[in-house]
């Protein structure tokens, strides 16, 4: 049986900061007694201290405005003044985000006429794959690198390279680099891409020194560590925690979850886009429904008002907005983990809120492992291996795992085995046996 949809309640904001005004004055919120501009003016700076921006201090004075004056009958002094004077530093504070939150991704992902012509023919062609903009800037950087070794200007100066080119530059990255298999594979990857899609040709066998790749066994936190790793936790970041951990998403897929992928009726979440641009359905884990909850209810209100100010838009993949030109300010396609802060969009130029980013977690993901005492190298992709690995010790089948996990082959899942194997080792130690 499926859980049953609630109706999340929206927030009585005129309740909200009239109470919040009240408390922060000691006055009676059912019973208050006459107050002035000035105490108004006072609490708008406690909200400033605060960190609160200048139209959330406006929705404030504007609530007290209304709930004073229509709802409870009192005699309140006027706020027309102070209410002008928010409205205008919040568009002074729209703009100034506009301008300063966002031009280095405004300048790296537009493309420049300035730069070179394979270059940009990459960017191009990226796009039209609809490949990630990580993966658009890793093939442009190791194309740019590859150029610069052998002085590459023109689209000609390309064609008369050879495979031979690309053997010596990934050797070198290996011996000289000494750089680490997986980047050397991502080189290899980008210079293939840039000769096939853009140059039109086709290199064959690469004959490079490859670097070895590490055979690792993964980190895996034991269940008392993840409960006390999540208790070191709290608000938005104890939810993506307890995702990463419950359901076993990445981190780019967490903080990528718009309000439509989270299924509480069905008890699942619906991973768009992930790795290898695939869907998948995984678990919603019950814990997390009462935050998920409120986490959908604020960014309700959050919404709303982006777009009585005109900024309740969000980015679309794949030219849906062309397609459906309402959906980018409805709700359901909205970032559920969104930013406090407003930035331009490089393609649409449109502004509005993007989600959270995955560096933010990250610092307070290690200042939570700090706090629990836990001395092991954790991050984010560590709370995904631990949800793998506790499901294959409570009796969940490979194939399931797998599922659940995104993994293409199950080979990949099969890594999980060699750490239950390794907990299970029923080998004594000789030293136990002479010295124990």
């Amino acid at each position: 049986m499926g859980r049953e949809q609630k109706t999340v309640p929206k927030m009585d904001w005129d309740e909200y900061w009239w109470t919040q005004f009240c408390s922060f004055h000691r006055l009676e919120p059912a019973e208050p007694e006459p107050f002035t501009v000035e105490q108004v003016i006072a609490f708008s700076r406690s909200l400033l201290d605060a960190g609160k921006v200048a139209w959330q201090r406006h929705q404030a004075v504007w609530a007290i405005d209304r709930k004073a004056r229509r709802l409870l009958g009192l005699k309140a002094p006027r706020l027309s003044e102070v209410r002008v004077k928010l409205l205008e530093l919040s568009k002074r504070e729209r703009n100034a985000a506009a301008e300063t939150n966002s031009p280095a991704e405004v300048d790296e992902t537009r493309i420049d006429p300035s730069e070179p012509q394979v270059i940009q023919e990459i960017r191009k062609t990226c796009r039209r794959l609809h490949y990630s903009r990580r993966t658009e800037e890793a093939y442009c950087g190791w194309a740019k690198r590859f150029a610069d070794r052998f002085q590459l200007g023109s689209q000609e100066d390309w064609q008369i390279l050879s495979a031979a080119s690309v053997t010596e530059f990934l050797t070198e990255l290996a011996v000289n680099g000494q750089v680490a298999a997986s980047t050397q594979n991502q080189a290899l990857n980008g210079l293939l891409f840039t000769f096939k899609h853009v140059l039109r040709r086709d290199l064959g066998f690469i004959d490079a020194v490859r670097a070895k790749p590490p055979e690792r066994i993964p980190v895996v936190l034991g269940r008392d560590e993840v409960r006390r790793l999540l208790g070191q936790v709290a608000g938005r970041d104890l939810l993506i925690a307890q995702l990463l951990y419950g359901a076993g998403l990445r981190i780019m897929e967490a903080l990528r979850l718009r309000i439509k992928d989270v299924d509480f009726a069905q008890g699942q979440l619906i991973v768009r886009d992930g790795k290898g641009m695939k869907d998948r359905v995984t678990c919603l884990p019950e814990v997390a429904i009462a935050a998920l909850e409120s986490q959908v209810a604020w960014r309700r209100q959050v919404h709303e008002q982006d777009v009585l100010e005109g900024r309740g838009s969000v980015w679309l993949p794949s030219a849906l907005a062309k397609k459906y030109p309402g959906a980018p300010t409805e709700f359901a396609w909205q970032y559920l983990f969104a930013s406090h802060k407003f930035s331009r969009d490089p393609r649409s130029q449109l502004v509005g809120r993007h989600h959270l980013s995955d560096g933010v977690f990250a610092g307070a993901l290690k200042r939570a492992v700090q706090r629990a005492g836990i001395d092991k190298k954790v991050t984010a992709h560590t709370l995904r291996h631990s949800f793998a690995t506790h499901l294959l010790e409570d009796g969940a089948d490979i194939r399931t795992v797998q599922e659940l996990l995104g993994h293409a082959d199950v080979s990949t899942t099969m890594i999980y085995t060699h750490v239950l194997q390794r907990n299970r080792l029923a080998v004594r130690s000789p030293a136990d046996r002479l010295l124990g």
